[in-house]
């Protein structure tokens, strides 16, 4: 059988030339750089809510925790080293703590603030806490209020 055309026409090109490459890099580059600040704020809006979600997930431990023992229970929040713990006023044991998160905030009526749980459940005071990003001027911040009655609800 005989060969048509030049052997150099067979042969077809496999893998990218060094400029297609450089310019796929480029382009995802440039895609990186516009949705970063998109992704950075949708980052910092979830660690938010999921801090709001559990101060009222800890609050409500700390209100069933009073009722079971037949006792008062102090969730005292430190507004500057952005932490809370639980402890119970009989005999002061710790009964939990946490530290947000590098980064969130916690805003109270007060420097330092304490939430009482009776032994009923019921509240000592309203009482609003806020969690929120400090690098984020326009970021919306989650508030937890817990009543009187001992209710706690998301604001």
């Amino acid at each position: 059988m005989p060969m048509t055309g030049s052997p150099l026409l067979r042969l077809h090109r496999s893998g990218w030339t060094a400029l297609e490459l450089l310019l796929a890099l480029v382009l995802l580059g440039i895609l990186i750089e516009i949705a970063w600040p998109r992704w950075a704020a949708w980052s910092d809006r979830q660690a938010v809510v999921a801090a709001a979600r559990t101060i009222r997930t800890d609050l409500q431990r700390a209100r069933a925790a009073a009722i079971l023992r037949g006792e008062t229970i102090a969730v005292e929040l430190d507004t500057m080293a952005a932490s809370y713990e639980a402890r119970s006023l009989r005999g002061g044991q710790r009964l939990f703590g946490r530290r947000l998160e590098e980064g969130l905030f916690l805003r109270t009526t007060a420097y330092r603030e304490r939430i009482l749980f009776t032994a009923r459940g019921t509240g000592s005071l309203y009482s609003t806490t806020w969690i929120g990003a400090h690098d984020r001027p326009g970021a919306r911040w989650h508030g937890t209020r817990v009543t009187p009655t001992g209710a706690i609800e998301a604001r």
